[in-house]
């Protein structure tokens, strides 16, 4: 079952959706010790994903113009695809982190960029990290530390 989700969604609590969620343009606000857990085959398109809390991903996720804001950390423990633009951070006071985890994927495809707006925000690999597409470049202008595997079929820029 596909859950389709827009408008503001307030998260104080630990929450999954072992579904299918489709976010599109979206606002998700993780409070302070809550977490949204993701287990199905779930998209976020045009959304932000705000404030303190957690996002975990443990199934397949495909972002698209995607914003990180406030301290909020993003976990990727399944496999990511990113089609559009993320960013870490809408302001210099942001302090977003990206955990790709060992055992990961996280996959940019076509000329997606990862861009950091929060001064303490980063992005740390510890799993697989891919750009696919020979024709294709992307730019990675972000705090990134990678402890595990990069691999490039066209090109990457690290301007972090």
């Amino acid at each position: 079952m596909r859950t389709n989700v827009t408008g503001v969604q307030n998260i104080t609590k630990y929450t999954a959706y072992g579904d299918d969620l489709d976010a599109d343009d979206a606002l998700f606000n993780i409070y302070a010790d809550a977490r949204l857990a993701l287990f199905g085959d779930d998209v976020f398109s045009a959304s932000t994903v705000a404030l303190q809390g957690q996002l975990r991903n443990r199934g397949t996720l495909a972002v698209s113009d995607l914003t990180l804001k406030d301290s909020v950390v993003l976990v990727n423990a399944g496999e990511l695809t990113q089609t559009g633009n993320v960013s870490l951070g809408a302001g210099d006071d942001d302090a977003v982190v990206v955990r790709n985890l060992p055992g990961a994927l996280w996959k940019i495809v076509g000329s997606a960029e990862i861009q950091q707006a929060g001064d303490n925000s980063r992005f740390v690999n510890l799993g697989s990290f891919e750009q696919t597409g020979a024709d294709d470049q992307i730019t990675v202008a972000a705090n990134f530390k990678s402890f595990g595997s990069i691999q490039a079929e066209g090109g990457i820029i690290f301007q972090g």
